[in-house]
């Protein structure tokens, strides 16, 4: 091999060992702009996120949407009325009781107290609760019914609710489902948040269940009109799972409001402020998320209540 081809392959080996080297150089550089990128896109996406829950927590406190429907119809007006006064007299009465009731019986039975709050439970909490569960139902479904009227939205039924309730297979049904969904979840919520607390996560797994609780309130609001709006469970499933930061925001100040309380005493203020929250549930128009992610918070208690209450309706001979 002479001189000239001998230096001819030494510069070329001199400029592929400068090319692998400039690709070893680049390629840290390539990989640290692909995480700056995933890291900006993250961001991008949980920032979206929380505007979506922000969105949510300002839709439930619009009260000037709910001042607004009021004043244009009486029935909405004479059902929200009857609604908030009949729950702020339980309320009432429950915190009367927790404050001063509870405190002086303990102080002149002493130990047998418990027997005087069992009592008080079983013939005035209970069978309250139980009244104004019934009575929920025929004005929430009302409520809804009619925040469709206003707003233009189809209601698919336009049928007296009791009248539905008593007589409908379908509506009872609705309700039955409706609270098999609700406790499927709160089921699995507290089981993860007594999981957690068995390793020394207690504050993770109440930050999880409370985030349950949102959820949950939001589910229940939205079921009346999605069941007013004849939607079916896939329809339902969908929707809530894609936007899911957003319904967790909406059921925020609800759930603020009523966690750190007593079940009973969180009943009856729930009770009470409930039926405002189906007017904006109804009045709510909650965008999609930006990006395909689906959140699957619903799916499996929806889909267990679903199948219990076709299964049950089939032995019932419905």
């Amino acid at each position: 091999m002479d001189s000239s081809s001998f230096s001819e392959s030494a510069e070329e080996d001199s400029q592929s060992v400068q090319q692998v080297s400039t690709k070893a150089a680049a390629a840290p550089n390539e990989q640290e702009e692909r995480r700056k990128k995933a890291s900006v896109s993250m961001l991008r996406v949980l920032t979206a996120h929380a505007l979506r829950g922000v969105y949510g927590v300002c839709d439930s406190l619009s009260l000037s949407c709910v001042w607004h429907l009021l004043r244009r119809s009486r029935e909405l007006w004479v059902t929200m009325r009857d609604a908030v006064i009949f729950n702020l007299i339980w309320m009432g009465i429950s915190f009367i009781k927790s404050a001063f009731l509870s405190k002086w019986v303990q102080q002149l039975v002493g130990d047998g107290s418990w027997v005087l709050d069992l009592g008080f439970m079983l013939t005035w909490n209970l069978p309250v609760y139980l009244c104004l569960w019934l009575l929920s139902i025929f004005w929430h479904n009302t409520i809804v019914q009619e925040c469709c009227r206003l707003l233009g939205r189809k209601a698919i039924r336009q049928v007296d609710p009791m009248q539905a309730l008593m007589e409908s297979s379908a509506k009872v049904a609705d309700e039955v489902y409706r609270l098999l969904v609700v406790a499927v979840f709160y089921f699995c919520a507290k089981i993860i948040q007594l999981l957690l607390a068995q390793i020394k996560m207690r504050l993770l797994g109440a930050l999880i269940y409370n985030l349950s609780n949102c959820w949950m309130a939001s589910f229940y609001a939205m079921e009346y009109v999605w069941t007013t709006l004849g939607w079916n469970l896939e329809e339902r499933i969908l929707f809530f799972e894609a936007r899911w930061s957003y319904l967790g925001g909406f059921g925020l100040p609800i759930t603020l409001a009523t966690f750190s309380l007593p079940f009973l005493q969180a009943a009856a203020v729930y009770a009470t402020f409930f039926p405002f929250l189906v007017i904006l549930a109804t009045s709510a128009t909650p965008k999609s998320h930006v990006d395909a992610f689906r959140l699957r918070l619903f799916a499996l208690p929806m889909h267990a209540a679903h199948a219990v209450v076709e299964h049950g309706l089939k032995l019932i001979g419905w």
